[in-house]
């Protein structure tokens, strides 16, 4: 019995000594968690962060006053630069008046949890003295600009050359970086969204699209044939004609090709040029221009280039032979475009032939205009036009005092002047020096023989050639 009382006795002393210790860790928890609820009452909770920055167990009215810490700028090849906030007088005010959210009492669970506030501030600071100490820094010491990725021309082709990024910071973006990591609380910032980027890099859809256009140029070759001599257009002079366009693709430039045609148009076209011509009897001379000779259709021309390249896009032969599209046309393409079939009139000689093939076919006097009353025939290569029988020519007699309408059997205008060779029924006589004093208004007066073979034998289109020997 005696043994049970001293064991009931030794358990109550051992319940008085943990009851003891229990009500002493409740006693210090309680203390602890009241002192919490005092303390987070005015101060903020652990794991709290506003606009980036810790303000843990700040003060909930302070949580603004802050003094900033000086902060490291790392940027590329370890070039750093230190700024000091105090340096640049920084201060920062919250228009947002932010409200710290927190309930005190139940502090021991919220403090595990990440909070985190943003609110809309004002900084100021000497913007001028940040960007001069930045500026004269090694941030911006032997710098290079990045590089856009680009097209070189490489043998037969065009290769695309990567961009390089360069280590050209945008002073703006760096400012705004140091801005927010001074706010933040930042230690440092390693930089690099800081840094210029080029503005083209290797996969740009527009760089791949202009190698294709540049390549198939470089394969195209486009021949404008002229019969004994052609020009070709091909390699960096069809290049040449390209531009960029609003959306940065290769494109012909209706302008450039223009230009191309107009100076091709230039050294080929022969209306209305002066022209060596080997006279009869007499050996070369040279001609005033008239109506007869190439003369090309600029526009039209240029138009039918800028379709037959594009359509060559798509095409294994990249050769194309091309005529240009004219205005006025003579009989022949190569740089004699005179050839060997042509009327010549001779003022001086007051003769005339025409050459059929190289063959004589008709060699006659004539009676050109009047020099003395001045209706001189005029010179220059011109063109038989067309060809009428029994027509009626009308005008003004010498002095236009009266009207004259004269029937011909035989009417050939040359030039666009009412200028022609025709009969003259009323002549019984050509040659010599008839012209001055009784010549024509500037017509060929032929004798009606001569005009009918010609009339009958003479293709439309001819040139004439008219000078004074």
């Amino acid at each position: 019995m005696k043994d049970k009382i001293d064991s009931f006795k030794d358990y109550l002393q051992n319940f008085n000594k943990t009851k003891k210790i229990s009500l002493s860790i409740i006693l210090i928890l309680l203390l602890i968690y009241l002192g919490g609820v005092i303390y987070f009452k005015n101060h903020v909770l652990p794991n709290t962060f506003l606009n980036g920055r810790n303000i843990s167990n700040k003060k909930i009215t302070q949580i603004n006053n802050e003094n900033f810490k000086k902060i490291k700028v790392i940027g590329k090849d370890n070039k750093t630069v230190e700024i000091d906030p105090e340096e640049i007088d920084f201060k920062v005010k919250d228009t947002s008046k932010i409200e710290i959210k927190q309930n005190p009492f139940i502090w021991p669970i919220d403090m595990l949890k990440t909070k985190e506030y943003s609110s809309e501030i004002e900084t100021e600071y000497d913007k001028d003295s940040l960007k001069k100490m930045l500026l004269e820094s090694e941030l911006f010491k032997d710098i290079e600009e990045p590089e856009n990725a680009k097209l070189e021309k490489q043998d037969s082709s065009y290769i695309i050359v990567e961009e390089k990024e360069g280590t050209a910071l945008d002073i703006d973006e760096l400012i705004s970086s140091i801005e927010l990591g001074i706010v933040s609380n930042q230690d440092n910032i390693k930089l690099k969204e800081e840094y210029k980027k080029p503005e083209i890099l290797k996969d740009d859809e527009n760089l791949i699209y202009n190698k294709d256009i540049l390549d198939n140029a470089l394969k195209t070759e486009i021949v404008f044939d002229f019969k004994d001599r052609e020009e070709i257009l091909t390699g960096d002079s069809l290049i040449d004609l390209y531009k960029l366009d609003s959306e940065g693709k290769y494109i012909l430039d209706k302008q450039k090709t223009r230009d191309y045609v107009k100076n091709m148009a230039i050294k080929y076209d022969t209306f209305g040029a002066k022209r060596k011509f080997n006279a009869t009897s007499i050996g070369e001379i040279e001609v005033e221009g008239g109506i007869y000779g190439w003369q090309m259709n600029v526009d039209k021309t240029r138009d039918l280039l800028i379709d037959e390249i594009e359509q060559l896009k798509d095409k294994k032969d990249k050769k194309l032979v091309i005529e240009p599209i004219y205005i006025h046309e003579a009989l022949y393409r190569e740089e004699n475009d005179i050839g060997n079939t042509y009327i010549e009139i001779d003022l001086t000689r007051q003769h005339m032939w025409y050459y059929r093939d190289g063959e004589l076919k008709v060699s006659t006097d004539v009676v050109t205009g009047d020099t003395t009353k001045g209706y001189p025939t005029p010179t220059g290569v011109d063109k038989l036009w067309s060809k009428e029988r029994n027509k009626t020519l009308r005008g003004l007699n010498f002095g236009g005092s009266s009207s004259y309408a004269v029937k011909v059997n035989y009417w050939m205008p040359i030039n666009w002047k009412d200028i022609g060779i025709h009969d003259t029924s009323y002549r019984n006589a050509y040659g010599g020096s008839i012209y001055r004093g009784n010549g024509s208004h500037g017509c060929i007066n032929t004798p009606e023989s001569k005009v009918k073979e010609i009339f009958d034998d003479a293709p439309i289109n001819i040139p004439v050639i008219v000078y004074k020997s």
